[in-house]
């Protein structure tokens, strides 16, 4: 149990829009704290030894929603090197392919296919915001139905999401990305049913994927008439052959269900967190918003590697940020006054729609301040929030606030 404090003060926090004072004041809350502190993960990525311990400060930036701490952790753990293509070749290139915009083409080959499978790199935080701004328009074509890879299932599974309509810290591992958190409220928003599919029964490699192709199989045919879109991640999105799995999960549900799904890649040409060491396609076309390619007869520019492709590659580079964070285009910048609060730094700010219970919500917005200040700024969707400042001591005050 975390320690607890009294707030003795109201009207700390000013809106950049407005200067309403706060609402709601709660003495106490009780509230644990999930998400590590900047410092913690470096303590103990510095004391760490497993080869594979940039991937897990990635994820644990990941989690907090620090998009391009993330992104630079995960550079260190998969370092590549940089790449140009020769001013020639890009030429060429450019006259081959024309760009469009992502969202717009992914929407209109939907209409040909009841099943789209879009994957992620665990670490990046904006493939779950791209699959969110595909969601209202995806639900009026017909798709009611949102498969996530990333909720626990089987014995684990959150039987109340739907109904609560937020992920909770047990939702899953990923889920607890705040940028995750806003792809499932969303969704519930709009009215998808919200579903798991990972396996249960403790396999890896071509036994998952056959387990979560027929987890989804039995989703499609519990309704016959909707539409489904499915977030997984990485390589389960590849059609063809597998070069380790025989076939990934898309391939194998192609085979049980005889649908022949649209499979959208994100991972390949999304930004580094070293632009240096982005793809040489993507600094050829130096994309300013997720777009595609399409060559002169009309065809998308594909993911393909070796006997495996996804039918479309996005490509997507220079996310708008503020101090790591994403900030999403209808978001309002939001002021929050720091000077009188009583509490040590660093700090969290922890974001929670009210209707949220905190002691077990994914908040749908995360920020550290590491150093004392009179203020910091939030990016936040107009709404009616509630915020839990966290410090290194774990005292937390609590308060809510409406962005106009």
């Amino acid at each position: 149990m975390k320690k607890l404090v009294v707030i003795f003060f109201i009207g700390m926090v000013l809106c950049s829009c407005s200067k309403e004072k706060v609402r709601n004041v709660k003495e106490l809350i009780s509230f644990k704290n999930k998400y590590k502190f900047d410092f913690e993960i470096l303590e103990k990525l510095e004391n760490d030894t497993v080869a594979w311990k940039y991937q897990l400060s990635a994820n644990e930036f990941m989690l907090k929603g620090n998009y391009l701490k993330a992104l630079k952790e995960w550079d260190k753990a998969f370092k590549g090197r940089e790449v140009l293509y020769s001013p020639r070749k890009a030429d060429s290139l450019r006259s081959s392919f024309t760009v469009h915009n992502a969202k717009d083409e992914i929407i209109n080959e939907s209409e040909n296919t009841r099943l789209v499978i879009i994957n992620e790199g665990h670490h990046n935080s904006y493939h779950r915001l791209f699959t969110k701004s595909l969601l209202e328009e995806l639900y009026a074509k017909g798709y009611k139905h949102l498969g996530l890879e990333a909720l626990a299932n089987g014995k684990d599974k959150d039987l109340m999401l739907n109904t609560r309509g937020y992920p909770i810290k047990t939702s899953g591992y990923y889920t607890n990305d705040p940028n995750f958190s806003q792809l499932i409220r969303t969704a519930i928003k709009i009215g998808y049913n919200v579903f798991p599919y990972e396996q249960t029964i403790g396999v890896n490699n071509k036994e998952r994927e056959i387990e979560q192709a027929k987890n989804i199989q039995k989703e499609l045919e519990k309704f016959p008439n909707d539409k489904f879109l499915i977030h997984c991640g990485f390589d389960h999105v590849l059609e063809g052959g597998h070069r380790r799995w025989g076939k990934s999960m898309a391939g194998r549900l192609k085979e049980y269900t005889g649908i022949n799904p649209l499979t959208i890649h994100q991972t390949k040409y999304s930004e580094r967190g070293d632009k240096k060491l982005n793809s040489p396609l993507l600094k050829v076309f130096n994309v300013k918003k997720s777009s595609v390619l399409k060559d002169k007869n009309g065809n998308f520019f594909k993911y393909k590697r070796s006997n495996a492709w996804a039918d479309i590659a996005v490509f997507h580079s220079s996310i708008k940020t503020d101090k790591g964070m994403i900030v999403e285009k209808d978001e309002v910048m939001y002021t929050l006054e720091l000077e009188r609060l009583k509490v040590e730094y660093p700090l969290m700010i922890l974001v929670f729609e009210t209707k949220d219970d905190l002691t077990k919500a994914v908040p749908v917005k995360i920020k550290e301040v590491h150093k004392k200040q009179n203020s910091t700024v939030l990016s936040l969707p107009k709404g009616e929030y509630s915020f839990v400042i966290v410090s290194k001591t774990n005292k937390t005050i609590t308060f809510q606030e409406e962005i106009k």
